[in-house]
């Protein structure tokens, strides 16, 4: 079985495609590219597979083959695409079609396919709700969920799950310390930004980013409940969007949800879906 991280890059044949992996095959990555054309690569490194990312068959094939000879896949970059720079009057549909089932069809097939395989998926930027989670991991059962957490002004701390069907989660590393004022999440990082553009500052006096996240605390973990500004106020109860959603998802032939607030004149606000 080979040690190498595993890529999976399309079309690899030309353009940005050929440049993304040739850059991670010199940064020690086994690189498998696909294309409708040929390709330029000699390397022992490198795999490629001529297919139409849109033929579902194919694609099927790929991955099976993918699996069979590595047992697994680590990161997928959708790289193929296509665009029309015709006017939108002058634009047949055919071209319309075409560019729908590439950058559309063909994404989806790959990101469906690649889920299967792969041994780490990693989640986080809005909060997942746990009836999401607890279905992805009877899913996919073979696959190591990890929460991830970051803020354009901060970076990405290191994170470590409690367990793979957990919403709790240790954030922190080298570099971060972290702390819970009021139950708000609030970091001190080494590297940060400077502040906003004719805003108010995000930061403390003695230098802590308040991150707007409201956060339940167990031990050294963490559960981030959601932004303070989404919170709805029902008679001096908060309550939190994402933890209500997630229960209505667990309602059978309930596919999205959205859960928001309206005015009320005796409570303030009442919880709406």
């Amino acid at each position: 079985m080979i040690k190498k991280p595993v890529m999976v890059i399309t079309g690899t044949s030309k353009g940005i495609g050929e440049k993304i992996a040739d850059y991670y095959l010199n940064q020690g990555f086994f690189v498998i590219g696909c294309s409708r054309g040929d390709h330029k690569f000699n390397s022992k490194y490198y795999e490629h597979y001529f297919l139409d990312i849109c033929n579902e068959v194919l694609v099927k094939k790929m991955f099976k083959q993918i699996r069979k000879k590595f047992g697994r896949m680590d990161i997928l970059i959708n790289n193929a695409g296509i665009a029309s720079h015709n006017h939108t009057l002058l634009t047949p549909l055919e071209k319309v079609q075409e560019t729908m089932n590439i950058n559309f069809i063909g994404t989806f097939l790959f990101c469906r396919e690649s889920v299967k395989i792969m041994k780490i998926n990693q989640f986080g930027t809005e909060p997942m709700p746990e009836s999401t989670l607890l279905k992805l991991n009877s899913l996919f059962p073979n696959i190591k969920f990890l929460q991830t957490y970051g803020l354009i002004e901060l970076g990405v701390l290191r994170s470590k799950s409690k367990k793979n069907d957990s919403l709790w989660v240790q954030v922190g590393g080298k570099g971060y310390e972290t702390r819970i004022v009021g139950g708000m999440l609030e970091i001190k990082a080494k590297s940060a930004m400077l502040g906003y553009l004719n805003a108010a500052t995000p930061f403390t006096k003695d230098g802590w980013f308040k991150t707007g996240d409201a956060v339940e605390v167990d031990g050294d973990y963490i559960k981030i409940l959601g932004r303070k500004s989404e919170l709805i106020n029902v008679g001096g109860e908060k309550v939190y969007p994402q933890e209500v959603e997630s229960v209505i998802q667990e309602i059978e032939n309930v596919a999205e949800v959205r859960v928001y607030k309206e005015k009320n004149s005796i409570i303030g606000n009442i919880v709406c879906a």
